[in-house]
């Protein structure tokens, strides 16, 4: 279907620069016609897609992939012109891309310098994992000639948290989830959770509304979180009994499923209350703090 990114796709518009840091060249291997074209004095490697002539690469991932096309110098003229590069991914359609260019200053055939190409235009693409072909094609009436670049895909580091017990509660509630007890910290009306931290550091709430029996169906509820008696951010959360996790002591309530948000801690020393806003309801809460930040208050000097 027309116009559906199936994949990540940034559109890149950087002009004459194409050979970003971190990029490297990706030479594909492919029947289409190799194209010279010079920019800035120095000669660099194109291929040639034409109508009727689709042009296959393989690539495998995961990585990104960096496309720079230009208007050919038979079909780019002074004024701005339009020309769609059509892509497939595995055979797939995947995304039509309309770009607008003009004659490039910098860039010419090497065989014949007064053969001006177009501005080069990029855009990026994620490639998943494993190998994929891409396949790019051109409408009629306009030859594009295009150039490919990779760059590995870096690994997000992977966030280890350890649980932050907080300083008031009005109760700690043991709860049973898969074969584990994990205590829980009650907050009711009047009655706020309070957790002292050191920033900078970004800790996860994990929340969970206590259904008592006379409550019916899903409910929504709000937690606000005040420092200094000033209202730092409120949170709206939509809860649902858990089918999975139980009191590990005998009561007629139901946990509900567990939810999560993120707080922004700025530098210093911080006492935050987490507070329940619907008078008839209670909520447990847990905390955790990236293992790396637990040492906030020493490095601090308090």
């Amino acid at each position: 279907m027309k116009n559906i990114l199936i994949f990540a796709c940034a559109f890149l518009l950087i002009g004459e620069i194409a050979e970003a840091k971190g990029w490297n060249i990706f030479s594909p291997k492919t029947d289409a016609e190799e194209v010279h074209i010079t920019v800035s004095g120095k000669k660099k490697t194109y291929y040639r897609l034409s109508p009727g002539n689709p042009l296959t690469i393989e690539v495998t991932g995961p990585k990104q992939l960096r496309v720079l096309s230009r208007l050919s110098e038979a079909d780019v003229s002074s004024k701005n012109d339009e020309y769609t590069v059509h892509l497939l991914r595995d055979g797939d359609k995947t995304l039509d891309k309309t770009f607008s260019t003009s004659v490039s200053k910098e860039a010419h055939l090497s065989r014949k310098k007064s053969a001006r190409v177009g501005i080069g235009r990029n855009w990026t693409l994620r490639v998943p994992s494993g190998k994929h072909t891409y396949t790019f094609s051109v409408d009629e009436g306009n030859t594009v000639y295009v150039r490919f670049f990779t760059k590995p895909v870096k690994k997000k580091k992977k966030v280890s948290r350890v649980p932050l017990t907080p300083t008031t509660y009005d109760a700690v509630v043991p709860l049973h989830y898969r074969e584990k007890e994990l205590n829980y910290y009650r907050a009711a009306a009047g009655k706020p959770v309070t957790l002292e931290v050191y920033g900078p550091t970004k800790i996860k709430v994990l929340s969970r509304l206590e259904f008592e029996p006379r409550m019916k169906g899903d409910k929504t509820y709000r937690v606000q979180v005040v420092e200094n008696g000033d209202v730092v951010r409120t949170v709206q959360v939509n809860a649902t009994k858990s089918e999975v996790t139980k009191y590990a002591n005998k009561t007629d309530k139901v946990p509900a499923k567990g939810e999560s948000f993120f707080l922004e801690v700025p530098k210093g020393k911080h006492t935050y209350e987490f507070r329940v806003m619907e008078s008839d309801f209670s909520v447990l809460f847990r905390f955790f703090i990236p293992q790396d930040d637990v040492k906030n208050g020493d490095r601090n000097g308090e």
